[in-house]
């Protein structure tokens, strides 16, 4: 192949097409990565192996932009992590798990680069003894999640108050901090808290749980994140009247 650069012929060479290899500079020449080529572009599934031969991670690509799903494999041929491209940017689900149990650790939903929807944490780390196999087993529960939007609403004064929050880029945050959450007991796997971060800060109607599910109170919170108003459940309130009756009689 001939282009003219400057009124000068210069040969060059052809595009790239068709599936390149390229190995290890060991002495046994392990495999690295397949990478498949349209018109010089990478344009197919690519791949990246360990020198053990186990793959290493796959990405589909189209014409040199990541597009559809990528898959990252551990050492042992258990699945890190997955996620979903659109025109080089997350778009859709991505899914980590733990390494040891080989469930699942995190869901992010993306749109278009950003966090949205339902983003899910689980706990993998808790060793509980199985009597039946008469064996520890790691307990696997979610005891985190968040409905993450742009716009929060909520209630406060009989006023109906929306706030825009700022979405964050980037993946693989372990904490975001706007939307609709929900926290869970560890112990009874009961909702704990719920409520609505805007900015990493409580807004609107809060509301907290003992480890049976029952309401403890609820707060309501403006915009600028100041509590206007706590409301404790009724038993809670006669435990505290309880609890109060019994200290003055205890300290005359």
């Amino acid at each position: 192949m001939w282009k003219i650069f400057s009124g000068e012929r210069i040969k060059t060479k052809p595009p790239l097409n068709g599936l390149h290899i390229e190995y290890r500079n060991d002495w046994k020449r392990t495999k690295l990565s397949e990478t498949p080529y349209k018109d010089g572009e990478i344009h197919g599934v690519f791949k990246m192996f360990y020198p053990n031969g186990n793959i290493m991670s796959e990405a589909e690509y189209k014409m040199g932009v990541e597009n559809g799903k990528e898959i990252h494999y551990f050492e042992n041929g258990n699945i890190h992590f997955s996620q979903e491209y659109k025109d080089g940017e997350y778009h859709g689900t991505h899914i980590s798990y733990d390494k040891e149990t080989n469930k699942i650790d995190v869901i992010h939903n993306y749109k278009n680069g950003k966090q949205s929807g339902k983003q899910i944490y689980y706990s993998n780390d808790e060793q509980v003894y199985d009597e039946k196999h008469k064996k520890y087993v790691y307990r696997h529960f979610v005891w985190f999640e968040i409905d993450v939007v742009d716009i929060v609403k909520f209630n406060v004064r009989n006023y109906t108050h929306k706030v825009k929050c700022e979405v964050t880029d980037g993946a693989f945050q372990t904490y975001v901090g706007h939307g609709y959450f929900k926290y869970y007991h560890h112990d009874t796997e009961k909702i704990s808290e719920k409520g609505i971060l805007c900015n990493d800060m409580r807004v609107g109607k809060y509301e907290k749980f003992d480890s049976s599910g029952e309401l403890e109170y609820m707060q309501f919170t403006n915009k600028d994140g100041e509590i206007i108003k706590t409301i404790h459940s009724k038993k809670w309130i006669i435990f505290f009247i309880f609890f109060s009756k019994i200290q003055s009689i205890s300290n005359p």
